[in-house]
């Protein structure tokens, strides 16, 4: 979704509360000891539709404070749904395994739109991937007026494709309601104004879901869509799980 339409479905709160997790993240860097390398996972962190790799920035830091090395998606321009920003994207990630140990997998974690094409990368290429995280991403075509007709999930949000036909869009991003070989995981909140928590709980009983129903940076709530990616809540439950699948 691109900014403006953001702001018009979620509206300027869910910023807030996104600068409120971000800032909480970052008050807590300052103070956190950086712990033991953690080497047998590598992270690849994909943000979302339009958006940049410094939006991911606090995240990464999280992640190797944590002990966890982690690549960002490498993607100048911003994350689009063109068949150039997902090209570059699958070598990315194809570098970033070739450029494993032995022992290591990957990680593969996409908030939002890059959750879907984190799902697309890893079911076409599932080698070397101990798992693929979705953080606020859509994994079930919606029966609401706006898909009626559609025949899955990349065919429904077609329209935000950017130089990519309807066809290529669904030639890559393929039927991603259902778990490829590898461990999928939908990370959501009960707070997301954005995207409700239907559409990202997937029909295939191979897929673990997890809701955030609160976070240290908020009161009595879980996060905002836009503040998924910066929940301490939601990354520390990231973690947990990666280390049990790696």
């Amino acid at each position: 979704m691109i900014f403006d339409d953001f702001v018009r479905a979620a509206g300027k709160k869910d910023m807030i509360l996104a600068f409120q997790e971000m800032r909480h993240l970052n008050v807590l860097l300052k103070d956190l000891p950086p712990e033991e390398k953690k080497d047998n996972l590598v992270f690849f962190v994909i943000p979302g539709l339009s958006s940049k790799d410094n939006t991911t920035e606090i995240t990464r830091r999280y992640l190797q404070t944590k002990g966890y090395k982690s690549f960002a998606s490498g993607i100048e321009g911003g994350i689009e749904f063109t068949s150039a920003c997902i090209d570059k994207l699958t070598a990315n990630v194809q570098a970033a395994r070739e450029s494993l140990m032995p022992h290591q997998k990957l990680v593969v974690m996409g908030h939002s739109a890059g959750g879907l094409i984190a799902r697309g990368i890893v079911k076409r290429n599932p080698d070397r991937v101990a798992a693929v995280f979705n953080l606020g991403s859509i994994l079930k075509k919606s029966d609401k007026a706006e898909f009626a007709g559609a025949i899955n999930i990349a065919d429904a949000i077609s329209h935000y494709a950017k130089g990519m036909t309807r066809e290529d869009m669904v030639h890559f991003l393929g039927d991603l309601e259902t778990a490829g070989s590898t461990p999928t995981v939908s990370i959501y909140s009960k707070d997301d104004t954005f995207l409700p928590s239907d559409f990202s709980i997937s029909r295939d009983a191979r897929v673990k879901h997890v809701r955030i129903d609160d976070s240290p940076a908020l009161q009595n709530r879980g996060p905002s869509h836009m503040g998924l990616i910066y929940s301490q809540t939601a990354l520390d439950t990231v973690m947990k799980m990666a280390r049990a699948f790696g």
